[in-house]
């Protein structure tokens, strides 16, 4: 069975929300009302807690998705810098080897022509 952990807030918010769902049934039970009016406030009760827990249910759902969002947008701009680091870096390494490229033809041309000073060459 795959568990989730959940967050000090999401614990501390639903025992918030489970307080004040217990305290209002203790009010509204110790009452003194007679049974006709206890039923109708205990109805009443909870048709609140059920609309409560639907709103809380719908922000849930609205953070939720805003979450997922922002953290999507997070990974497009990580892959998106990352893209773009390795394509520095690949154009840094090829134009450093061009540049050995060059570097070792000039140093062959150079051992291949004569000197000013010494008119021999290097072989």
């Amino acid at each position: 069975m795959n568990q989730q952990k959940m967050s000090s807030g999401t614990i501390a918010l639903l025992s918030f929300i489970g307080g004040a769902v217990l305290g209002a049934v203790a009010v509204a039970l110790t009452t003194p009302k007679n049974g006709r009016q206890a039923r109708r406030d205990l109805r009443a009760l909870g048709q609140r807690a059920k609309d409560q827990m639907k709103e809380l249910g719908d922000q849930a759902g609205e953070v939720w998705a805003d979450s997922r969002d922002r953290a999507g947008r997070s990974m497009t701009d990580v892959k998106r810098g990352v893209q773009e680091a390795a394509e520095d870096l690949k154009r840094g390494a090829h134009e450093a080897s061009e540049d050995l490229r060059r570097g070792m033809r000039d140093a062959a041309t150079d051992l291949r022509t004569p000197g000013p000073n010494n008119g021999t060459r290097l072989t």
